[in-house]
């Protein structure tokens, strides 16, 4: 549906609620039942209504029942939806950059990660991630804005919230629920000057004591500055409440939605095969296959048989042609920018790199896209009774069906040139002396299905006593998931195995015309047939059973707090990985296993005086180990990567509570960290000494090894509403981490064999090099694990500010106006090679943005406009992330050069960008 054609049916649906309210307006005199009805709110959710400003009142996080934040140990941010509405917040990641110590993947759309699903984050430099809705773990599809009415950031390990948890934290996110005491239609239309347009519905009824509803509508196209990048939803959330009696509450809600977008947009990924090349030589067609007709050091090598030399493009006629022994070129597989002289400036051995023809130039396909369909259903039932007994039962059932009808995940991901004149059908080639990208697509035409179904139970009974009160609570819960992943490659079908490489075909995009639509061919010139083959056939379900006590408890009139609980969490993993032989699945590949952990927290927090108190808290987390590969003979790592954080800080309230806040000093660490590593070096050792059977990983390519990590820092948090004009949030971070304990099991083996097979190459001289060479590769990935090396990803530090100010009298009444900034340090990408604690790091950099509003009555009707300038000051520097070894045959390496490890894969933030919006309120 078109965004205006949705308004105006929004429009017409919500008329009548209109109606109603203009009869009974909010400030209208109440009955004298609604005056004497006390609504008793459940303890098991937060009300946001309490919140002011960018000020929140209450949370659950601290151990699952509503708390006062200011109160509750933990490290809690939250924003509230006067906030999200200020920065103009449309996806998650806009949101989550503004959160304390926070660092956020690359943007949608622009890193080649086009699914925005909140996932991609890290907080304090540590492992991180996953969403909750409602408190209801697990909920890893898109939550768009339309639909959010507050996200709760908690920083640290949360396994007596959420169960399976990282040590850096994660974040829930409350959504819109109907509000009792009064009707209220919003509509909102927003764009910007990249051609996003959407619209939305925000529709309220409450007049009534027993039933309150609440309609949540979108419809809207995201563009950006990436050529091909779009993301397009179609969502409606339903929501109502019931107080059927006394002390009980029931809400259920239900969204539902369609979301297309982009397969893989990023301009970032484009690797250089281009920079080697000498700038002159060219070919007339297919050489000999010895080489013998290659030039010398001109940067071109040759298109192998056992390569993708099947290729194909519309403008090479149209046919899958046969490209074995024609040339390409090569070059050094850094990122290429869109800028000139960016790598020589500050490399000069990267001298003869290309360039983008522009910033957002993107060679993938504009059919290649996502598919998302998906639907949330939450119910919650709760009881309260006079003596405070309260009871909730909640379920919580979500699903999504992607498929991808293309090339999906595959990423024309290179920068290449054409160098030869003619076809290997003997035709002119129109390609010739042209950019192109190409690629195989191994992993498309995906379906992929997943679910999750919960139900919990909580319990709680408060004792009250004359100087304070204690609540006991107890959890239940039951969570199960399922999975299901199917992929295809596109292949030659008749020519034995189809995934081998040889039958894959390259699908080629030439930069003078890079978006034309994937066109999928049925056969070669000489007949033989093409199709999807399977590639990848998933099968996975989980279940984790979870009980939990807590107790909260205030002493002293609210001085004194203390929130501990405790947790036990059994969990299930089952996974059929299906063989696929020749393009045929051939049988089951089942792997299924159960682990259990106990988890514990407590903290507490104490104001000797009302504007200043002090805080403690201590909490742990888990997240079971899914990797199979298995460990070196009698080590054995522990199939629970668990963690810890302890906490110590001071928190204010100053003011009367109009600057809210803490300063905090944290200490964490994550234990039993399992990584895949390559087992081939090891293999290769034993073969060659012709002892293959002492290969301790039989029927296996990789085994698995442990680490652990380490974090500590500092981090101060804000938020003020100093005056009803004024709103300011603003926070501060100095995070520092390190790994530890790495591949304890790899030193081990290592240290115990070594000698062995250095004397096997004394005495076996003329075979020696090639256990040395296998040696010496597995001694490097080993050393380079380096203990108290700080992990990649660390800032230096990270800060953010942002304020609004409205005007209430004068010739300015209405207006707001506001802003801020993002500020990020130096962070740490990757090392120089060999030496693992010379870092090299990104540069520092920050981001502003500005924004003004206008507030005014047409009669009855409230209009809100409001513009953002993102990016206020253009920032367009590209945003490093990793490093990269520059290739050895570079024509202009030295050996000095070679081999050298540079900055590689970025991605820019968004240009200076206006964004509008406008709420019509009735």
């Amino acid at each position: 549906m078109a965004p205006f054609a949705l308004a105006l049916a929004a429009f017409i649906c919500v008329r009548p609620v209109c109606s109603a309210q203009a009869v009974s307006a909010p400030g209208d005199a109440q009955t004298d039942d609604q005056e004497e009805e006390i609504v008793v709110l459940s303890p098991f959710s937060v009300n946001a209504e309490k919140d002011r400003g960018y000020l929140a009142a209450d949370t659950l996080t601290g151990g699952r029942m509503a708390t006062n934040l200011l109160t509750t140990p933990g490290d809690i941010t939250v924003q509230t939806r006067e906030f999200l509405n200020d920065i103009a917040a449309n996806t998650l990641t806009d949101a989550y950059k503004w959160m304390p110590n926070a660092t956020v993947a690359d943007p949608p759309g622009v890193s080649g990660s086009a699914i925005d699903s909140g996932q991609t984050f890290t907080f304090r430099g540590l492992p991180s991630g996953g969403n909750a809705r409602n408190y209801f773990a697990g909920y890893n599809f898109s939550v768009n804005d339309f639909v959010v009415e507050r996200i709760e950031q908690i920083r640290g390990p949360a396994s007596i919230l959420y169960g399976q948890s990282w040590s850096g934290g994660a974040v829930n996110i409350v959504t819109k629920r109907p509000i009792f005491g009064k009707n209220d239609v919003r509509l909102g239309i927003k764009g910007d000057a990249e051609g996003t347009q959407g619209v939305s519905i925000d529709a309220n009824y409450g007049r009534s004591k027993y039933l309150a509803l609440r309609v949540n509508a979108t419809d809207q196209r995201l563009r950006n500055w990436v050529s091909t990048y779009f993301d397009d939803l179609t969502a409606v959330d339903l929501s109502a409440t019931v107080r059927p009696w006394k002390g009980a509450e029931i809400r259920i809600e239900g969204e539902t939605g369609v979301r297309e977008m982009t397969g893989q947009p990023g301009p970032f990924v484009l690797m250089d095969a281009v920079s080697a090349w000498d700038g002159r030589t060219i070919y007339e067609g297919r050489q000999a296959d010895d080489y013998s007709t290659l030039v010398p050091d001109s940067g071109t090598s040759l298109i192998q048989p056992a390569q993708a030399h099947m290729i194909y493009s519309p403008v090479l006629g149209g046919k899958v042609l046969d490209f074995s022994y024609f040339a390409t070129t090569y070059g050094t597989g850094m990122s290429v920018v869109d800028r000139s002289n960016y790598y020589s400036n500050r490399m000069p051995v990267l001298m003869n790199m290309p360039t983008l023809p522009s910033k957002g130039f993107s060679p993938q396909p504009t059919n290649n896209k996502y598919v998302n369909h998906y639907s949330s259903l939450q119910a919650f039932w709760s009881q309260t009774w006079d003596n405070g007994l309260a009871l909730e039962l909640s379920a919580s059932f979500n699903e999504i069906s992607r498929t991808t009808p293309n090339a999906g995940q595959s990423l024309w991901g290179n920068m290449k040139l054409d160098i030869n004149r003619y076809l290997p059908d003997g035709a002119n080639n129109p390609g010739f002396m042209k950019y192109f990208s190409d690629t195989t697509i191994e992993g498309g035409n995906v379906d992929n299905y997943q679910n999750d179904a919960q139900v919990r139970l909580n319990a709680l009974y408060p004792i009250k006593f004359g100087w304070g009160r204690q609540t006991f609570a107890v959890m239940l819960q039951n969570d199960l998931q399922s999975y299901r992943w199917r992929a295809h490659a596109y292949a030659r079908l008749n020519n034995g195995n189809p995934y081998s490489t040889s039958n894959l075909v390259s699908f080629r995009q030439y930069w003078d015309n890079p978006n034309l639509p994937l066109v999928l061919p049925s056969t070669d010139a000489e007949g033989n047939p093409y199709g999807w083959s399977p590639s990848a056939h998933r099968d996975q379900s989980t279940k984790l059973q979870s009980i939990q006590v807590g107790t909260v408890g205030s002493y002293f009139d609210d001085r004194f707090t203390v929130i501990a609980g405790a947790r036990r969490d059994v969990y299930h993993y089952s996974e059929n990985n299906h063989n696929i032989v020749n393009g045929v699945i051939a049988g089951d590949r089942i792997t299924s296993f159960s682990r259990s952990a106990n988890t514990a927290s407590i903290g507490a927090t104490y104001f000797p005086v009302k504007a200043l108190g002090a805080l403690v808290n201590y909490s742990g987390g888990f997240q079971p180990n899914t990797i199979t590969y298995p460990f070196f003979p009698g080590f054995k790592g522990d199939y629970v990567t668990t963690s810890k954080v302890l906490t110590l800080g001071i928190r204010f309230n100053l003011f009367k509570g109009a600057v809210v806040g803490s300063l905090g000093y944290y200490a964490s660490k994550e234990q039993n960290r399992v990584q895949r590593y390559d087992s081939l070096n090891i293999r290769s050792i034993w073969e060659n000494m012709g002892e293959l059977e002492r290969y301790p990983f039989q029927g296996y390519t990789a085994y698995s090894d442990t680490f652990d990590q380490e974090g500590s820092g500092l981090e101060l948090d804000l938020v003020a509403n100093p005056t009803k004009n004024l709103r300011l949030t603003a926070n501060f971070s100095i995070p520092r981490t390190k790994q530890s304990n790495s591949m304890p099991g790899s030193r081990a083996y290592l240290a115990e064999h070594e000698p062995e097979w250095r004397a096997w190459m004394q005495a076996h001289p003329n075979d020696a090099w090639r256990v040395e060479q296998q040696l010496s590769s597995w001694i490097n990935t080993v050393s380079d694990s380096v203990n108290g090396r700080t992990l990649n990803g660390t800032f230096d530090y990270r800060a953010n500010f942002y304020g609004v100010y409205t005007f209430s009298k004068g010739i300015l009444k209405g207006f707001r106006i506001g802003g801020g900034g993002n500020l990020y340090g130096r962070r740490v990408i990757g090392n120089v090679l060999g030496d693992g604690k010379n870092y090299i790091k990104a540069d520092a950099y920050a981001v502003y943005t500005l924004m003004t509003a206008y507030a005014f009555k047409l009669g009855r009707t409230s209009v809100y406009i409001q513009v953002n300038i993102d990016n206020l000051f253009n920032y367009d520097k590209p945003v490093f992330n990793n490093v990269q070894l520059t290739g050895g045959r570079t024509p202009w390496n030295t050996p000095e050069t070679a081999n050298t490890a540079y900055p590689f894969g970025y991605y820019y933030n968004n240009p200076r960008m206006l964004r509008l919006g406008m709420t019509v309120s009735f």
